[in-house]
């Protein structure tokens, strides 16, 4: 989608140049809220947490030679597992999540433009819980998983009607 594009454009931005998108003049065909909307997440969400996303952390070599990456870190959270699962994906009304002893501190629903979403969490047994879906329109959500330890798993999931 155009929204899409444009909000990867205001990420990298921020992310390349380290500087806010807010008030670039460039709106592709998107309204001017629409525009100011997503330039204002990119900026959040990347520009309000640089040491998360390890920009400007380190420098790499000026020569044009090969790079060892070899003491670099990859920017990745070190405390992001994988191992729950969800289903249906897509959903409808309800999206259940298993995985063996979760141990679920919390859970959030956001949608695609990072908006948190209100869902009822019923949780089954230590290994599942089950999501009330009937609320969300048809879209792709993101939900993320913080267990006890504080590890973080997210999933992307699809709501269709």
């Amino acid at each position: 989608s155009v929204e899409g594009t444009y909000l990867t454009a205001c990420v990298f931005y921020a992310a390349i140049y380290q500087k806010s998108p807010i008030a670039n003049f460039f709106m592709s065909t998107l309204g001017h809220a629409t525009a100011l909307s997503l330039q204002t997440i990119a900026k959040q969400t990347v520009l309000d947490s640089l040491s998360n996303w390890r920009i400007g952390k380190y420098s790499l070599p000026q020569s044009c030679g090969a790079i060892d990456t070899s003491h670099h870190t990859t920017g990745l959270n070190e405390n992001i597992k994988n191992d729950i699962s969800i289903y249906p994906n897509p959903a409808c009304n309800q999206l259940i999540v298993f995985g063996h002893q979760l141990a679920v501190n919390s859970i959030e629903i956001t949608d695609i433009l990072g908006q948190k979403m209100n869902v009822a969490v019923n949780y089954l047994n230590t290994d599942n819980c089950k999501l009330n879906t009937e609320s969300l329109p048809s879209g792709i959500y993101f939900l993320k998983v913080i267990d006890s330890k504080g590890f973080q798993q997210i999933v992307k999931f699809y709501i269709k009607k």
